[in-house]
């Protein structure tokens, strides 16, 4: 956006609400605007976000209207396809006809052309979709969508299509929200008031011990809550520049702090979305006891021992947020007026054991390192690993325990004759202590490779969970390979069935598809493990490993990934 339009921007609402003096001469809005916003022109049926994506932004509607489809649209219509488990008999065949070529396919399963991002994608039949009831809502000029998915990395709510031609929409990256906000109040309190209206109340009712509070008590604390953000949204880039270059104990440095110990704790901190580390300060630096996810709290334990009377305690522990977090601070007015009492003398007695009011470094071991295990039952170093390498991210992280491993291949070999012939993964990655993470997909809780796809083929399954791609609507433009930051999507040739390269395809006048040979390179597209989705049995790299060595681990459950590692 140059300048000029900018400054024309300023002049239109909600923009021409804001008291220009308040921001700041190294970050005036029309800067913000400049380097933070574009306008894009949608045509009628053109997608501006769908249901379920992850997504960065949020849009200002110019002019024109869109169209908010609240209820759940089938995933055919919004690129996805769908994961029907296969018959015994199609498996059958399946397996009868299974290429010797690698990522072999028929021309006439390729039904895309090679695309870029900026291609547009449509949703079709929208009078067939409302006319089946759907429920729909219009917005128009001066309306503001998508702000709490781009402030939260949270899946889109409703799928939202442009209502005409010629719809003009102000797309706000999640930086410039935040700038905004920074310096007009008005902003930052329309946007936390949606939130408290539609997304915390949901969140508190499902935090232990709040949702044993009736729902007025849960509302005066949903209204005395405050949000704070740590880290940068978009961590995985720099996480992929820095893991082979910087240390691990400067990494560590260099990670937000959330709260540091020994401060006092000013409210319980609730994990809204992303990782903190947990550590304790050992010797000169700090060891690593656990880290905390989406959903988990902390200092409840510290403000029920402060609440008993005697010496104030501090935070027994320095929290450091790992990539993008957000986290939700309930006052420690509130706590101990309305969430300390619904608590039991003995769950009181069992939160505040242990705790010392005077707690003093660990002497150093012999080695100067810390040693045994965590309070989750895994090492400080091996945790620390896992952290370091944010492996924490994972729903499905492949492991495999080299001391039992024989390196058969097995597990290869079992992939590739589930997937075109072409494994989805390397036995390969980083290793600590004998556990080694493969280059398989994890299928993060934090899916930032879904942020950037053009068309929706990478995607959220909505029975399992899993990151699939869908093959029909996968352009090949390397978006969502890019953005992994653990390098877990490969982008591969699609070969015919004689193994020749295939080329993107092309319409010919008769609005018939054939093949389009004149291209520099051939057809790419992305592939990863999608474990198994399609098969009845599960993954098959697991089922195939012949001495229990292969794990695929939910890095949320602590206390499994424990049991795992410390097996006999």
């Amino acid at each position: 956006m140059d300048a000029e339009e900018a400054r024309r921007l300023i002049g239109i609402r909600p923009f021409s609400e804001f008291d220009p003096d308040a921001f700041p001469a190294n970050l005036p809005l029309a800067g913000i605007l400049q380097n933070d916003t574009r306008v894009r022109s949608f045509q009628k049926g053109q997608f501006v976000v769908r249901e379920g994506d992850y997504g960065n932004s949020a849009f200002l509607v110019l002019s024109g209207e869109v169209r908010a489809i609240l209820d759940r649209l089938p995933q055919d219509l919004l690129g996805r396809g769908s994961q029907a488990k296969p018959s015994i008999f199609k498996r059958i065949a399946r397996a009868l006809k299974t290429s010797p070529y690698p990522e072999a396919r028929p021309f006439s399963g390729q039904r895309n052309i090679r695309g870029k991002a900026s291609d547009p994608i449509f949703l079709q039949d929208i009078p067939r979709i409302l006319e089946s009831g759907s429920r729909s809502a219009i917005m128009g000029e001066g309306e503001l969508f998508g702000e709490l998915a781009a402030l939260g990395r949270t899946p889109r709510v409703a799928t939202v299509v442009a209502e005409h031609d010629g719809t003009r929409l102000l797309e706000i990256r999640w930086q410039g929200l935040r700038d905004i906000g920074r310096f007009a109040p008005q902003w930052q309190r329309h946007i936390e008031e949606q939130y408290r209206e539609h997304g915390l109340n949901s969140h508190l009712k499902a935090t232990s011990p709040i949702d044993r509070l009736d729902q007025a008590t849960q509302k005066r604390i949903a209204e005395g809550t405050r949000f704070v953000r740590f880290g940068g949204f978009d961590w995985h880039h720099e996480f992929k520049q820095q893991s082979a270059k910087v240390a691990a104990a400067d990494r560590i440095r260099s990670e937000p702090v959330v709260i540091k110990q020994g401060d006092y704790l000013n409210g319980l901190y609730l994990i809204q979305s992303g990782f903190v580390r947990v550590s304790k300060k050992y010797n000169y630096g700090e060891k690593t006891t656990s880290y905390l996810g989406k959903g988990q709290s902390f200092g409840l334990r510290e403000l029920c021992f402060n609440a008993a009377g005697g010496q104030p305690i501090g935070s027994q522990s320095t929290l450091r947020a790992q990539g993008y977090v957000d986290v939700l601070v309930i006052p420690t007015h509130l706590v101990e007026d309305h969430i300390l009492p619904v608590l039991s003398d003995s769950e009181k007695r069992e939160l505040i054991a242990g705790i010392d009011p005077a707690p003093a470094d660990r002497p150093p071991s012999k080695d100067g390192h810390a040693k045994g295990k965590s309070e989750r039952g895994i090492s400080a170093e091996m945790l620390e690993f896992l952290l370091d390498h944010r492996t924490i991210n994972g729903t499905a992280t492949m492991l495999i325990d080299l001391n039992r491993c024989t390196r058969c291949d097995d597990c290869v070999r079992a992939c590739a004759s589930t997937h075109d012939n072409n494994p989805r993964f390397i036995r390969h990655g980083p290793a600590f202590d004998g556990i080694q993470v493969t280059n398989a997909c994890m299928h993060c809780a934090d899916p930032v490779c879904m942020l950037e796809c053009p068309t929706g083929a990478i995607h959220r399954n909505e029975e399992g969970g899993q990151i699939l791609i869908n093959d029909f609507t996968c352009i090949g433009c390397s978006m969502c390979a890019n953005s992994c930051p653990y390098d877990n999507i490969q982008m591969v040739t699609i070969t015919g069935s004689e193994g020749r390269p295939q080329y993107p395809l092309k319409i010919d006048s008769e609005g018939n598809i054939v093949a389009e040979q004149t291209w520099r390179e051939p057809f790419r597209k992305a592939t990863k493990c999608d474990l198994c989705a399609d098969q009845a049995t599960g993954p098959a790299c697991f089922n195939a490993c012949p001495h229990d060595a292969l794990a695929r681990a939910d890095m949320r459950d602590v206390g499994a990934l424990a049991a795992w590692i410390n097996r006999t």
